[in-house]
């Protein structure tokens, strides 16, 4: 008996045996039932980027040449920068401040073509807080200026995070400066002497207690182990500079 096949079921089996590339990063879709506007998405976080540049005229992306998109990661937590809501944080992070807006620069190392320099430009466009932002593709960064009143930090970084361009943070950004522990050149120190210590005493008890003739040196000249070892035991604490 012959069984009718739909054209839909045709076209998903042609489908199926071809690579269907997502319409914005380009990475082949692993579930071909992910579409939006009859285009194929890779992921959800594709999709959602091409719905809000579709939402706000911000099409013409996609008409760039060597226009792939980067995949964003979409965050597991809301909460994820929740530190930038902090004041010292913010403040670390800001070029300039005065009571009405903020200049910020960020380092966006997923910068690799033109495209990726067109998208962070018209952030504007996305949030209606940014007042400009201008990238430097050379140095991989975008500086953004941006009304406190209408906007955060934060919702910047989300804002840029959500397109794929999350910012690259390190401790100098944020006010963090890396410490090294203030005992470790002491316990170097310790340790060293330590070891002289007991290779003192073990010399003092082969040659006997009392001052000893170094070899090969004068006859008036000695050395008194116990005193060797008191001094290098207090130089690795620090008590001799």
């Amino acid at each position: 008996m012959a069984i009718a096949i739909s054209l839909e079921d045709k076209k998903a089996t042609t489908l199926e045996k071809e690579e269907v590339l997502c319409f914005h990063c380009g990475e082949v879709c692993p579930d071909i039932k992910n579409i939006a506007d009859e285009k194929h998405f890779c992921c959800d976080g594709c999709k959602a980027v091409y719905l809000m540049l579709s939402e706000n005229g911000l099409c013409t992306y996609y008409e760039i040449d060597d226009s792939k998109g980067i995949s964003p990661k979409l965050a597991k937590s809301d909460e994820r920068f929740a530190y930038l809501d902090e004041g010292a944080t913010v403040r670390s992070l800001l070029s300039f401040e005065n009571e009405t807006e903020a200049h910020v620069t960020f380092s966006l190392p997923q910068m690799h073509c033109s495209s990726c320099v067109w998208l962070p430009e018209h952030l504007y466009k996305l949030n209606p807080g940014i007042v400009r932002s201008q990238t430097d593709f050379i140095r991989k960064s975008v500086s953004v200026v941006y009304e406190k009143e209408k906007t955060s930090l934060r919702r910047v970084v989300e804002l840029l995070a959500t397109l794929g361009y999350e910012p690259a943070f390190n401790y100098e950004d944020l006010g963090v400066k890396k410490t090294t522990n203030p005992n470790r050149q002491r316990i170097y120190r310790l340790t060293v002497a330590g070891f002289c210590f007991g290779n003192i005493m073990m010399l003092n008890s082969i040659l006997g207690s009392g001052p000893q003739q170094i070899p090969g040196g004068s006859n008036n000249v000695g050395y008194d182990p116990q005193t060797l070892a008191t001094m290098y035991l207090n130089k690795g604490l620090g008590f001799g500079g």
